[in-house]
């Protein structure tokens, strides 16, 4: 297996830059525990805290099509945890820059490509920075950020057929799917070409935590990392080893 390479992406769910950098346990998430069981695995995370579904989608293309130049595709398998739906980012050609982290981000503006010119910069609805409150206050609104994330699940599932790379989906919570659209016209359509098959068997890891993990704290939006590990080994491996993930 040691050919084989683990792309994982997600939010603040999955990201793993506080455990790697800066060994902090209590920020053990699912994909560094799915990593020490496929043992020999090379990992890389493009998961980052408070990113949305774009950028999650961009990611992982940018990650796996550079991989492909050293990697055949059959050696390369990808899972992704999809966060809330009313998260967004917009490029910047000249990027923005904040003077100060008023929001608690990792990383805003951020990048995509290694070294690329320009930024991403990151919004959430609850946010304060000044690029944040137009958004939400002129542009925002729930079938949009429905229909992006649609797009954004279509875009990464068609790219990955395209090339042949073994896949797996979820989400960290319910903000991703809202069922009241399916039957939304211009949503419904969308709905109906995502490829069910290749998504885990739970609603989401946040209700999947509150219904089996009967310890403390399964009440905190976030898991705490032995949730993440029950989460790996009840759900994650037994669809790896069901679907010849690897």
């Amino acid at each position: 297996m040691n050919n084989k390479v683990l792309v994982t992406a997600g939010c603040s769910f999955s990201e793993c830059i506080n455990w790697d950098v800066n060994h902090n346990p209590e920020n053990r998430t699912w994909p560094i525990f799915l990593r020490e069981r496929l043992d020999g695995v090379q990992h890389h995370s493009e998961a980052m805290g408070s990113q949305g579904n774009g950028l999650i989608s961009r990611r992982v293309q940018y990650r796996v099509s550079q991989l492909l130049k050293t990697h055949a595709a059959e050696d390369l398998s990808v899972g992704i945890m999809w966060t809330g739906r009313d998260r967004f980012d917009f490029y910047f050609e000249q990027p923005i820059e904040f003077t100060t982290n008023m929001d608690g981000w990792i990383e805003n503006p951020t990048r995509v490509a290694d070294n690329a010119p320009g930024g991403w910069v990151i919004c959430n609805p609850h946010w304060t920075h000044p690029h944040n409150a137009p958004w939400y206050r002129h542009y925002h609104n729930e079938v949009a950020a429905q229909i992006y994330t649609l797009e954004h699940v279509l875009n990464t599932q068609n790219f990955l057929k395209l090339h042949g790379i073994k896949y797996f989906m979820t989400t960290a919570s319910a903000n991703t799917f809202n069922d009241y659209y399916k039957n939304n016209a211009n949503c419904s359509w969308l709905w109906e070409q995502v490829d069910w098959t290749k998504w885990l068997p739970v609603k989401n890891q946040h209700e999947w935590v509150k219904e089996t993990c009967p310890i403390p704290g399964s009440n905190n939006f976030h898991p705490r990392p032995d949730q993440h590990e029950k989460f790996v080994d009840q759900v994650v491996m037994p669809w790896i080893n069901q679907n010849n993930f690897l």
